[in-house]
């Protein structure tokens, strides 16, 4: 059996998203059709969070001008975290600020 490649993995999760999303929007889901603990197991193994699986995500409204590339780069990482782990990031920023 041949390797599967890193992009085609990602390419694989890409369109088992966007089937379950199809599905969630199709029939009308929400969270509670699903078991939760299950539910965001899938979303962390997908690196999508349960609320952008529910299209139910606003995109942060950053201002890229003037951001060096490095910036821009942290700021497209952060955009794909989910809740919880943006969360986290801005309290350890929060507290290495808070040492200085």
């Amino acid at each position: 059996m041949a390797a599967i490649t890193e992009q085609r993995w990602e390419d694989t999760k890409k369109e088992l998203i966007a089937v379950v999303q199809e599905a969630i929007k199709r029939n009308d889901w929400t969270v509670f059709n699903f078991v939760s603990s299950e539910l965001k197991t899938f979303a962390d193994i997908n690196n999508i969070s349960v609320e952008e699986l529910f299209g139910e995500t606003k995109k942060p409204t950053v201002q890229d001008d003037g951001l060096s590339e490095a910036e821009q780069a942290l700021i497209d990482q952060f955009r794909h975290l989910t809740p919880e782990q943006q969360d986290m990031v801005i309290r350890m920023v929060q507290a290495a600020a808070d040492k200085q």
